[in-house]
């Protein structure tokens, strides 16, 4: 008999109480999972998903069906769990096979079902030419998204191209948080690692929500540089990785401090993922359609992750040239 099954056997003795039991489906690879006899607690409770906080960090379950996220567990689920009588802060359990989530819930079979990957390799995309109508499109959807909230009711709706250009740059007098994206972007333009990590700190846990929108700008920033120009941009990925990760724990929420993790690794979110692979071997309108369909993650997160995208892929674009041809370089694309 499994270690799971003897708990439950102990729990229905105890008290007469009723546990659903349900099985994992998957696991991200890149999770890791807190040791054996772990005890941790819920953290946050929604309809298709269950947020645990543990010692090691946030392991999330996840209705069999939703988008992969890099720290979750698929769980095999007809209905919905909220009337499971399960609340925040109740305990959570580790064992070898299985989580006992609370008193009512169970998911067995961790260590033997299949496992899914979030990761998108930081491989060299189709090339300068290539990427910026690219960027130019992806630029041209989140202007038209008509949506007032997220990182653009603090950045507004700048030129990202010309802003990270530097060659008109608009006047930021009194406007905070465009000027810490000015100082992410000189600092990487200009290999100044301490306006780097001034800018980071500057968006670090702006905006509200589990994931502020500062933070999802950040991360698809870093994915921008890190992807359009893989080569060129290592160093200032580098350096954005390791400021995200010392920072994020004193500035930001327990949620997005997780995914910053697994984002500096070029883990993230599926939906995302799947725009960077199109944006970079797909067909165009195989493009955009990822880029609608992140758009739609979140109030605001998926917004705010492809217009940090954008952001850092027109940076990366810039630091691809020497500083004498980026007069010229652009129009010649």
């Amino acid at each position: 008999m499994s270690i799971i099954r003897k708990f439950i056997i102990m729990k229905l003795k105890e008290g007469d109480i009723v546990m659903i039991l349900l099985n994992a489906a998957a696991i991200s690879e890149d999770l890791l999972l807190p040791a054996e006899s772990t005890v941790g607690q819920i953290k946050s409770i929604h309809r298709d998903y269950i947020n645990i906080l543990t010692a090691d960090g946030i392991v999330t379950l996840v209705r069999s069906g939703m988008d992969h996220i890099p720290f979750g567990i698929e769980v095999d689920l007809a209905g919905g769990w909220l009337n499971t009588d399960l609340k925040e802060q109740q305990a959570v359990l580790q064992l070898d096979d299985a989580i006992i989530v609370g008193e009512t819930l169970a998911v067995q079979g961790l260590q033997s079902c299949p496992r899914f990957s979030c990761h998108s390799s930081y491989d060299p995309l189709t090339g300068v030419v290539d990427c910026l109508p690219r960027l130019r499109q992806l630029q041209q959807l989140c202007n038209d998204a008509g949506k007032g909230g997220g990182i653009m009711a603090y950045i507004g709706q700048y030129d990202a191209e010309i802003f990270c250009r530097r060659r008109k740059p608009p006047d930021l007098t009194g406007a905070r948080i465009p000027r810490q994206v000015e100082l992410l972007v000189t600092g990487i333009l200009d290999n100044k690692e301490y306006l780097i990590g001034e800018g980071i700190c500057g968006l670090l846990g702006v905006g509200p929500g589990s994931t502020p929108s500062g933070d999802d700008f950040l991360l698809g920033f870093l994915s921008g540089i890190s992807h359009v120009q893989p080569v060129r941009c290592q160093h200032a990925a580098k350096i954005m990785a390791q400021h995200l990760v010392q920072n994020a724990p004193r500035l930001t929420t327990f949620m997005s401090i997780e995914y910053i993790k697994y984002g500096v690794k070029g883990l993230y979110h599926q939906r995302f993922g799947e725009m960077i692979r199109s944006f970079g071997a797909g067909v165009e309108q195989e493009m955009i359609s990822k880029a609608r369909n992140l758009m739609q993650l979140g109030h605001f997160s998926g917004v705010d992750l492809l217009v940090g995208f954008v952001y850092g892929g027109f940076t990366a674009l810039a630091a691809g040239t020497t500083t004498d041809e980026k007069g010229v370089a652009y129009e010649n694309l």
